[in-house]
C-alpha cells in the first residue's frame, strides 16, 4: 500500500469512535503565587554588623518569625505553585449504565527564602537565601520530628 491511503483511513477511524464514543476532554492550568517577591540580600546585609531594625526597615515584617536554639529565626518567603491536570470523560451509558473518567495530573511548588537568625542581643548571626528551591525553608531546615538539622 501507498502512503495516501493513512491519512483518510486514519480519519475515518477517528470519526468512527468519536461517534461510538462520546466524551469530553478537560485541561486545567493553575498557577498560584503565595507571598511577596523576596529579594536577594547584595551585600546589604552582614552578619555581626547588621541589626535586627535594620533588617525590619529593609524588608518589612517577616512572613515567619520563630525561635531556635536561642536565636530568633526570620524567613522571608514567597511560594509559587503550578498544577494542571487534564482528564477525559466517557460516558458509557448506552452500553453499561455507568461512565469512566481517566485523569492525570502534576503539581510543582517553587521557593524563594530569604532565612535570618539573629542573636539574641538583636544582630545578624546568619543568613540564607535561596532562590526557587524544591521545599519551603521550615521543612528543609527541620527533621521530621522537629529537630534542628547541623547548619
Amino acid at each position: 500500500m501507498d502512503c495516501r491511503f493513512k491519512a483518510p483511513l486514519a480519519l475515518i477511524i477517528c470519526w468512527m469512535i468519536g461517534t461510538l464514543v462520546p466524551g469530553c476532554i478537560s485541561y486545567e492550568l493553575v498557577r498560584q503565587v503565595k507571598g511577596l517577591e523576596v529579594r536577594a540580600p547584595n551585600g546589604e546585609l552582614k552578619a555581626g554588623e547588621t541589626t535586627l531594625g535594620e533588617v525590619l526597615s529593609l524588608y518589612g515584617a517577616p512572613d515567619k518569625l520563630t525561635e531556635i536554639g536561642g536565636r530568633e529565626l526570620l524567613i522571608y518567603e514567597r511560594a509559587i505553585y503550578t498544577n494542571s491536570q487534564i482528564s477525559v470523560g466517557i460516558p458509557l451509558s448506552d452500553i453499561f449504565r455507568m461512565s469512566a473518567e481517566i485523569s492525570a495530573y502534576g503539581r510543582l511548588g517553587r521557593y524563594d527564602t530569604l532565612a535570618l537568625f539573629f542573636t539574641p542581643d538583636g544582630i545578624l548571626q546568619h543568613l540564607v537565601y535561596e532562590k526557587g528551591s524544591d521545599y519551603p525553608y521550615l521543612k528543609a531546615l527541620l527533621g521530621e520530628e522537629g529537630d534542628m538539622h547541623e547548619e
